[in-house]
């Protein structure tokens, strides 16, 4: 078993955070939440600010190698879904 570290950073909506976490769980592996303002690399929170407008969400993934790869093609094929979706909304 060869663990890995990954980070899925610029996360505009805590819904796709929310959706990688429970991936996560799913495939028992450790997560970790990050906070880091827009404007400043420095300015980095473990917990949820008052006001979210101006961070985006980062968050470090540790497991398998195997798991890993199966969580990023769910939410790659998540992100495919949402916009044919939205297509289709435009066309009707």
């Amino acid at each position: 078993m060869i663990l890995s570290k990954v980070t899925v950073t610029n996360i505009n909506k805590n819904e796709d955070a929310e959706f990688i976490e429970n991936l996560a769980k799913e495939n028992k592996c450790r997560t970790k939440r990050y906070y880091q303002e827009k404007y400043n690399d420095y300015v980095r929170y473990d917990y949820e600010p008052f006001d979210t407008t101006n961070f985006t969400v980062t968050l470090e993934l540790t497991g398998e190698d195997k798991k890993l790869d199966f969580i990023k093609y769910l939410f790659d094929r998540r992100i495919t879904e949402i916009k044919h979706l939205q297509q289709c909304m435009n066309i009707a």
